[in-house]
């Protein structure tokens, strides 16, 4: 009898860190348990690595994961409304397993957690801010010369277009994802996250009014 691979989205806890439904995704199959956990990054679980999955408590059918590996937080919960996780995961046959662990799989697990937090490197990350600051300080030029300050201006609007195009990329072109992501993710672990990225600039971007306040020396 072949067990089932399972996907759940839902939401949860790391640590302190609360992500609401959908920012979290769970697949389990018989040899692996996977929690993709968007800006916390993607925790990956042998069978051997598990101490004991219990219900969370609640009326999200959720789940408390409780393991040994030491490079992650040991607070690790996973919720999905509608959805009975601990039995979608019990039928993949994940948490009778005993079978050894293949080597290739045993190397993509090591290198999984080498690579933990947000998939993007931080390189990445510091050149966004800045290009985007820049943007936005584009508006406030004229405040050298005594000017306005300016909210919504061409700098604003081409900071957000700036942050669409970006996500745009790291989400569908291969040659920018292997620029920003770390060695051993992908864009599996940011979909949701860059995908509500995008939906708020774009509506922020075609809701942004233009306004010039009085500068006030």
């Amino acid at each position: 009898m072949n067990n089932p691979e399972i996907s759940i989205i839902g939401g949860g806890n790391i640590g302190n860190v609360r992500m609401s439904e959908p920012f979290m995704e769970l697949i389990v199959s018989k040899d692996k348990l996977e929690l993709r956990a968007s800006i916390m990054g993607r925790f990956i679980f042998l069978p051997s690595d598990i101490i004991s999955i219990t219900p969370a408590g609640g009326f999200s059918g959720g789940v408390r994961i409780n393991h040994f590996v030491e490079q992650y937080n040991k607070e690790i919960v996973f919720r999905s409304l509608g959805s009975d996780v601990m039995a979608e995961i019990a039928s993949t046959g994940f948490l009778n397993n005993r079978e050894a662990v293949s080597p290739q799989l045993k190397a993509e697990v090591e290198m999984a957690r080498q690579s933990t937090g947000f998939a993007i490197k931080t390189s990445a990350t510091i050149a966004f801010v800045v290009i985007w600051n820049l943007l936005c300080l584009y508006d406030q030029r004229g405040l050298v010369s005594g000017g306005q300050i300016v909210v919504g201006g061409i700098g604003a609007r081409l900071a957000l277009g700036f942050a669409i195009t970006f996500t745009l990329s790291t989400l569908f072109v291969k040659p920018f994802q292997s620029m920003v992501l770390k060695p051993g993710r992908d864009v599996k672990d940011l979909r949701f996250f860059c995908s509500f990225c995008f939906l708020s600039t774009l509506l922020f971007l075609s809701e942004c009014p233009l306004y010039r306040m009085p500068h006030r020396p």
